[in-house]
């Protein structure tokens, strides 16, 4: 599936949702590239510090888990990394498990609002000509 790059813009009278297409206007090419500026001078440093850190604790720790007597004999550094990618990844699981309501809700109004533009353009279809009011400017 393409990446869709754009915003959905609804307007405030009655009428059908547009989809405005960023890749056409230059200031959201501006804005999506500024993006991409701004996570390289984020990550690369924080790669940076994060390869220093490695580097500098080598020292080899034992990990055990309590009830068994299994131990495990790594390198500081790759401890408290692998830990914190552990918890990285059980937080982000968390997040897109409580996200999942608001997504079905999403679809779901999605859903609504397509059978209903579909409605108002056959009620519209419905109606002569000279009966339709001048549209709002």
């Amino acid at each position: 599936m393409p990446m869709q790059l754009g915003i959905l813009v609804l307007p405030r009278c009655v009428g059908k949702a547009e989809y405005v297409d960023l890749r056409r206007h230059s200031e959201g090419m501006d804005a999506f590239r500024g993006g991409k500026v701004m996570r390289l001078l984020i990550g690369i440093p924080l790669l940076l510090l994060l390869l220093l850190f490695a580097l500098s604790n080598k020292t080899p720790v034992r990990l055990g888990i309590w009830p068994t007597d299994f131990t495990l004999q790594l390198p500081l550094s790759l401890a408290v990394l692998g830990g914190m990618a552990i918890a990285f990844l059980a937080g982000g699981l968390i997040v897109w498990l409580s996200e999942l309501s608001q997504r079905r809700r999403a679809r779901h109004a999605e859903q609504t609002v397509r059978l209903l533009e579909a409605q108002v353009q056959e009620l519209k279809a419905r109606l002569p000509q000279a009966q339709l009011p001048p549209p709002l400017a």
